[in-house]
């Protein structure tokens, strides 16, 4: 019975993190989904990634895509660019600055 629970929480948290869509601002997303991706540990890095750009706002997934990431820094720094309507990133570090006019 305990192991039953444990596969229907597991899967309940896995179901929420692949259900899960962006609605408000990057940074909430980025919690809401860093709040579930830590409780579901049986997925891989592909899978992961391909994961959070599906939780994404549609418009910003496509450009995510385009980039093709091969890893969640590089994934959020991309979203983060995408949002801002501007790339301006360093691998694992994102840096965000305003636009030069």
């Amino acid at each position: 019975m305990i192991a039953h629970y444990e596969d229907t929480k597991r899967n309940t948290f896995f179901c929420q993190l692949i259900n899960l869509k962006q609605k408000g601002s990057m940074m909430e997303h980025i919690e809401d989904f860093q709040k579930l991706n830590i409780r579901v540990k049986y997925i891989s890095k592909e899978h992961r990634i391909d994961v959070f750009i599906g939780t994404l706002k549609d418009n910003i997934q496509h450009e995510v895509h385009l980039w093709e990431p091969n890893s969640m820094e590089k994934a959020l720094s991309i979203q983060a660019s995408a949002s801002y309507g501007f790339f301006c990133w360093v691998p694992i570090i994102l840096v965000i600055t305003p636009l030069l006019l």
